[in-house]
Parts: structure tokens; sequence; C-alpha cells
């Protein structure tokens, strides 16, 4: 399971040291990955599709990138 972020949302790194990212932080405590500024979304259909994100056995580590796909549905 992972929290696919599909919005638009503020860089981490140009937020203030005031400012908190709360589900950020609550998601990754509970270690579901956050899958974040994925491009070509409105390529895919409405419903159906399957999205798989391949990541580097990695841990410890803020952020890092994945390889990311989508099996469509037959037809």
């Amino acid at each position: 399971m992972c929290f696919l972020a599909t919005g638009r949302f503020p860089d981490p790194a140009k937020l203030s040291s005031g400012e908190h990212r709360t589900a950020h932080t609550l998601l990754l405590a509970a270690e579901i990955p956050i899958v974040e500024h994925l491009t070509n979304l409105d390529q895919l259909p409405a419903s159906g599709a399957t999205f798989t994100a391949v990541p580097p056995a990695v841990r410890g580590l803020a952020t890092f990138p994945v390889r990311s796909f989508a099996t469509l549905p037959a037809g």
C-alpha cells in the first residue's frame, strides 16, 4: 500500500521552519510510502488502471526516486 498524492503540494524544502508536514509524518510513521510529483496522470483512464511503484531497497532516506508505471485494463 502507498499514498498517491495527485494534487499540487508545497515543496518540503521551501516550507518555513514553523510549518509542519503532518500528513507526511503520520503516513511515514505508519510505514506507508508516499508517491508524489508524478506526471501524465491525465493520460490514464478514470478507473481500471493498476499503479505500480518500484522503489530501491533502502531504509532511512527521506526521499528517493522510484520507477513507476500503470498497467491498463485489456480492451
